[in-house]
């Protein structure tokens, strides 16, 4: 299940992931990379595919580079050079599912 909600500051216990989502000016695919989430190096043509594709990978990732996530935990995506404002993902670790913010 997908929410919308505006943004809000995690809970102290509650981890926030910062993804960078960058636009290519030529082509106009999105392609995202993160310093919290090391590996992460992803595209797609779509900002929505990008942070879906994100979303598949953050768990495997996470567990490769021993980051616990649990649910509550936010990736943050900020959109850099195409496009305003944030998106945020919850990740429900119990369930595996995401909730946008």
């Amino acid at each position: 299940m997908v929410t919308t909600a505006p943004l809000h500051k995690p809970k102290a216990s509650h981890r926030r992931l910062i993804v960078r989502a960058h636009r290519d000016k030529e082509t106009g695919a999105w392609w995202a990379d993160s310093d919290d989430i090391p590996g992460l190096v992803t595209e797609a043509a779509t900002f929505d595919e990008l942070v879906d594709r994100v979303m598949a990978v953050v768990p495997d990732l996470c567990n490769a580079n021993k980051i616990a996530i649990t649910g509550g935990d936010v990736v943050e995506f900020r959109r850099e050079g195409g496009g305003s404002g944030k998106t945020e993902r919850r990740y429900a670790a119990e369930s595996g599912k995401t909730a946008e913010r």
